[in-house]
């Protein structure tokens, strides 16, 4: 009886029979003392005792390691009999125009996709204005001009026939190129035949205006008129000196003959200027009018003032005379009151040969 009692005295003193810690160290001696928080576990630890494993980062899952359980987030990898693929439900029209996820944008920016603006363009920024050479990349002709040389994949002829393209040689053939020093460019070079260019409706005519000197063969004229020669070469003054009667007549009119016209050959005398002058001054103031053939000749009228003694020289419409005709002076207007002798003096040209 007494060992039955000492035997429970002694289970129940070794299970501590007043109250304590689940993980005191103690009593149960197999536990490694520790202080519970919320979301901690009891768990055997390496040593091994039980043990406190505190709560683990949010999210993460208890993970069996090696010998012990610990806390970790799971990698893909370690997750098995998931699919190979997992395609995703059809949502092309949120990655479009207006999407809620669109991919392009009209912004230039540096690895974006471009889309358009409102005017159907794309913005300026996406393109250079103009592209450099360095800019390009993997050219394929980069030996461009040595593909189109003799012996390249792509050679052009050489001097090939006029009017054909071709690269050309120097040279004095003829379809070959010339140099720019070669003597054939030179001035001193004689023009092919060509006059017919400078004649008359040519495509290259000369203006006989812009000529200067004589030309060597003789050169019939155009026909033209007499009076084409009037104080030019191969003409010469005309005077004639109708000296009046002395003493004039006051109040009277001249009516007789003061010179008639006698032709020379076939050489034209013309007449288109007289003026009048006295032997000393007159008392009144006089006109003489010059006629011809009894007519006056308009615009002759000569006047001598009045205290003086001639008139200016008057010029008239140019009258040619004929063989035969005749001059006369008459007293017009006015009158000297004495007696004085007056002389007229008509003047004009006169062909030194017949006109051609």
């Amino acid at each position: 009886m007494t060992k039955i009692i000492l035997e429970y005295e002694k289970l129940v003193g070794a299970g501590g029979g007043t109250s304590h810690n689940l993980l005191d160290g103690s009593v149960h001696p197999d536990t490694l003392a520790g202080t519970v928080a919320a979301g901690d576990l009891v768990t055997g630890n390496a040593t091994p005792k039980w043990a406190r494993l505190a709560k683990g980062t949010a999210t993460y899952v208890l993970k069996s390691g090696a010998s012990i359980l610990e806390w970790g987030q799971v990698a893909w990898g370690e997750i098995t009999g998931k699919p190979s693929t997992f395609p995703p439900d059809a949502h092309h029209a949120s990655h479009q125009n207006a999407g809620s996820d669109e991919v392009a944008t009209a912004t230039p920016a540096a690895n974006a996709i471009p889309k358009a603006g409102a005017d159907g363009k794309l913005a300026a920024g996406w393109l250079q204005e103009v592209l450099a050479y360095a800019d390009l990349t993997d050219d394929p002709y980069a030996d461009h001009n040595a593909r189109h040389e003799p012996g390249g994949a792509d050679p052009m002829a050489v001097d090939a026939a006029a009017a054909t393209g071709s690269l050309r040689t120097l040279g004095t053939a003829a379809t070959a190129a010339c140099a720019g020093n070669d003597s054939r460019l030179s001035d001193a070079r004689t023009p092919t035949a060509h006059k017919a260019s400078h004649q008359d409706a040519g495509s290259d005519e000369i203006s006989v205006a812009g000529l200067s000197g004589l030309l060597a063969d003789g050169q019939t004229p155009l026909a033209h008129a007499s009076d084409k020669h009037t104080g030019k070469i191969g003409e010469r003054m005309f005077r004639i000196d109708l000296a009046l009667k002395s003493p004039l007549a006051v109040g009277t009119l001249r009516a007789e003959d003061d010179y008639e016209h006698k032709l020379l050959g076939s050489v034209t005398t013309r007449i288109r200027a007289c003026y009048a002058r006295a032997r000393s001054n007159l008392g009144t103031s006089t006109t003489f009018k010059l006629h011809r053939n009894g007519t006056a000749i308009t615009g002759s009228d000569m006047l001598i003032s009045a205290a003086t003694r001639e008139s200016s020289v008057i010029s008239f419409t140019e009258v040619t005379l004929a063989d035969g005709d005749y001059l006369d002076v008459e007293e017009a207007a006015g009158g000297s009151t004495e007696s004085i002798a007056v002389d007229v003096y008509v003047l004009g040209d006169e062909d030194v040969m017949a006109s051609v």
